[in-house]
């Protein structure tokens, strides 16, 4: 038979459970007080306060500030905590001409909206009008009658079809644009860029350029391309600005000027 226990042992047993049943209601009142401040918070930032009142849009060039903030979603009085910041950037660079966006919640009530855009860098001919495109072949927009060229080089070569703006050229084109991006990289070393109006692309091996908008150069190649280009610069610098003509440059160390007939 087992041992009754003693009143020494019972009096500890009682202890025992009375401090545990005082750790268990220290714990309720803990986790009601965290879940009560919890309530409170979530209370106050649902509060009127933190209704959106103003918006504030940087980095804007191109696309108007009414866009950039239709684009978000986001409206007056909307309570800020509940505007999904993801969904909306997202939204934002899907405005052809947006590379990137940025939120934030400004805690006197205001959104700020900061975008990066992109920059156009040249532009395909097409029947329905001149796709402009970045470096990235994405098509920021279909230019319309009174587009203003200026800074950007005809791509030529390339038939990217009907493309919508916010879309991307082909990767059968991703090759050509590369090439087309590199030779405009050397012709901004050079500082000839503003004569070259137009790469030809379509043989990598056969790359023509137009300068002054009525001399063809012929390239071959980008071999070289630096010396090439040195010897371009030498050569347009030589020759008249009214003069037509081509300019071979296939043959190493030389620059031979044919005028038209």
């Amino acid at each position: 038979m087992k041992d009754k226990p003693n009143n020494e042992e019972k009096i500890i047993d009682l202890q025992s459970r009375r401090k545990s049943r005082e750790k268990k209601k220290k714990h309720s009142k803990r986790r009601t007080l965290i879940i009560l401040f919890f309530l409170a918070v979530i209370a106050v930032l649902m509060s009127p306060y933190f209704n959106v009142k103003w918006f504030d849009i940087k980095g804007m060039g191109v696309v108007a500030p009414t866009q950039i903030k239709s684009a978000s979603g986001i409206a007056l009085g909307q309570n800020m905590f509940r505007v999904n910041i993801k969904k909306c950037k997202d939204s934002i660079r899907k405005i052809p001409y947006i590379d990137d966006a940025k939120i934030y919640r400004h805690p006197k009530g205001g959104i700020i909206i900061s975008v990066t855009e992109r920059t156009p860098f040249g532009y395909i001919k097409n029947a329905t009008g001149d796709l402009i495109i970045d470096k990235e072949g994405r098509v920021l927009e279909v230019a319309g009658k009174n587009y203003d060229y200026n800074g950007i080089v005809e791509i030529a070569g390339i038939k990217a079809g009907n493309l919508k703006a916010g879309t991307y050229l082909g990767e059968n084109f991703s090759e050509n644009l590369k090439l087309a991006v590199e030779i405009r990289s050397k012709l901004e070393e050079n500082k000839i860029e503003d004569r070259v109006s137009s790469i030809n692309v379509k043989n990598k091996n056969s790359i023509t350029l137009v300068v002054d908008n009525d001399k063809t150069v012929l390239l071959g190649n980008v071999y070289r391309i630096e010396y090439k280009l040195a010897m371009l610069e030498s050569a347009i610098a030589s020759i008249a600005p009214s003069e037509k003509g081509t300019i071979d440059l296939r043959t190493e160390g030389q620059a031979l000027f044919t005028p038209s007939e």
